[in-house]
């Protein structure tokens, strides 16, 4: 399957992807009509959480980086986005573990944190927003109101949380089995967005969701968790790796996972595409140690920077569903937008909010734990650890931007990421190419101490996997060096779904991840 494509030459131009061709499009009319790669991203982001809430929503958390061409006054500059809720102010780890629980259930209050993606895009937009929000949104607003043509994706998951049990908008219509085609609504989101538009965070945070938010959590959440904003703008974390400035977003985030991947390569072109597996086995192995700062407030940037602890290379020992979605803008005044945006697990916890339909994420369950000497221990205000992982390079002499990255895959994102763009920037292959190239991973069972993230902990038995559409001989090959491998289906979800944007001397490449169902690079 050829992944979608988009070549735009020459300047001005603009480029999209993401994993929905609604979304997509929504995002090209914005920047048809003079928005930045913000307002763009804003408003794929909102389409998807009308059409794609098994992935994202208005109750998950965003990160993202926007990179600020230069300007007669002004260098290039690129910020980091940090939309990531907290844990009510009366979240208490102690309480849960005398009612018998070692982690955090899915579906419990305490799963719950304060959405930061509304926040997130708030923010963004008033930083670097051109268009009102109720241009920004209409479209989403619109599919939500009028009906959009359903996924099968969708119709699927829809099905699973209606034999389950959880009943909601999505689910009520048609009793749980609406099939690929059909027009499905959200009244409920269309009614939220509109109030976000008239009254900004107020319309979200303190309005109707506000209220139904405090009631699905039974208190966990409070009116005063709610009023303090979640989103704010920081420094990027960077590296010089391959001959560019790579750059992610902070910690709790997991960009600077990928960021000591990239840094660990080595930047000259591997002679085989073995020899491209082996050293990506070699640098997840190198950076294993990064893992144990996951955590809120952990120095990443201080840890990127030291000397990495000596560890034999590991290629001389033998040793989950869609719920993140990304996307990538570049606009026409070479400005660009990366938004990674989740409900945690699929449709998150399962639960929305009474009537307007939200659904809420499961954070919490994903990025907290319940051990008392975890850093990551549900706390009050405590912002639990995340997967995603967006990424930008720049010219380290010029600041010109290069590459801008996006990726869904639970915490084999830097993974997914670090292979994608090793493959484009160290064998000069094409993003194309690179994106349906056979990848590489471990997995571990995620019901130990780590939920979600136990694939790169010490503990807990790991096996290395890779998609079934590799080489026979490159399989065999690795094999050898790294011991049994477990092949599983190419170009599904589970090995993740990449979006990339490759800026040129005079052109920009954007591509969408053959593994999205819909996906969808547009420009022009």
């Amino acid at each position: 399957m050829e992944p979608p494509v988009v070549a735009c030459h020459g300047f001005p131009h603009a480029a999209v992807s993401s994993i929905d061709p609604l979304a997509s499009q929504a995002a090209l009319t914005v920047l048809r009509r003079g928005g930045s790669s913000v307002d763009a991203a804003i408003a794929a982001n909102a389409v998807l959480a009308v059409v794609a809430p098994d992935a994202c929503g208005l109750g998950g958390d965003v990160v993202g980086l926007v990179y600020q061409p230069r300007t007669p006054r002004t260098p290039p500059r690129v910020h980091a986005l940090v939309g990531i809720g907290r844990a009510g102010s009366n979240a208490n780890a102690e309480i849960l573990r005398e009612q018998g629980f070692r982690t955090i259930p899915r579906d419990h209050p305490a799963a719950i944190t304060v959405p930061g993606a509304v926040d997130g895009w708030l923010l963004a937009h008033e930083r670097f927003g051109r268009l009102a929000l109720d241009t920004i949104l209409a479209d989403a607003i619109d599919y939500a109101r009028n009906g959009f043509a359903a996924p099968a994706r969708l119709a699927a998951g829809a099905r699973e949380l209606s034999d389950l049990g959880f009943r909601s908008e999505l689910t009520a219509a048609f009793k749980g089995r609406f099939v690929p085609g059909q027009r499905i609504r959200h009244h409920g989101i269309a009614r939220t967005l509109e109030a976000i538009t008239r009254l900004g965070r107020e319309g979200f945070y303190a309005g109707e969701v506000g209220a139904e938010l405090m009631a699905l959590t039974q208190g966990a959440l409070r009116a005063e968790d709610l009023a303090r904003p979640q989103a704010e703008l920081v420094e990027p974390i960077a590296v010089d790796a391959l001959g560019l400035r790579m750059m992610g977003t902070p910690a709790p985030s997991a960009s600077f996972l990928t960021l000591g991947l990239l840094a660990a390569l080595p930047p000259e072109r591997p002679t085989s595409l073995t020899q491209a597996y082996l050293e990506m086995v070699d640098a997840i192995e190198q950076t294993r140690w990064l893992h144990e700062l996951h955590y809120d407030g952990a120095d990443v940037a201080a840890a990127l920077a030291a000397p990495a602890p000596s560890s034999p290379p590991a290629t001389l020992r033998r040793p989950n569903a869609p719920d993140t979605t990304a996307i990538v803008v570049v606009d026409h005044a070479g400005g660009a937008c990366v938004l990674v945006q989740s409900n945690a697990n699929a449709f998150g916890t399962r639960l929305t909010t009474h009537e307007t339909g939200v659904f809420v994420h499961s954070r919490g369950a994903v990025g907290f734990d319940l051990d008392p000497a975890s850093p990551n221990q549900l706390g009050p205000r405590r912002r639990p650890r995340h997967t995603l992982a967006p990424l930008m390079a720049t010219d380290p002499r010029t600041g010109t931007l290069r590459l801008v990255a996006g990726t869904m895959g639970g915490d084999r994102q830097p993974t997914v990421i670090a292979q994608v763009v090793s493959a484009t920037l160290r064998e000069g292959i094409d993003p194309r190419t690179a994106l349906a190239r056979a990848r590489l991973a471990e997995t571990a069972a995620s019901s130990g101490p780590h939920p979600g993230f136990d694939t790169h902990h010490h503990d807990g038995k790991r096996t290395w996997v890779i998609e079934d559409h590799v080489d026979p001989s490159v399989l065999g090959e690795l094999a050898e060096r790294i011991g049994p491998l477990t092949l599983e289906p190419g170009l599904t979800t589970a090995a993740g779904v990449c979006h990339i944007a490759m800026v040129r001397e005079h052109d920009v490449i954007s591509c969408s991840d053959p593994r999205a169902e819909d996906g969808s690079a547009i420009g022009w």
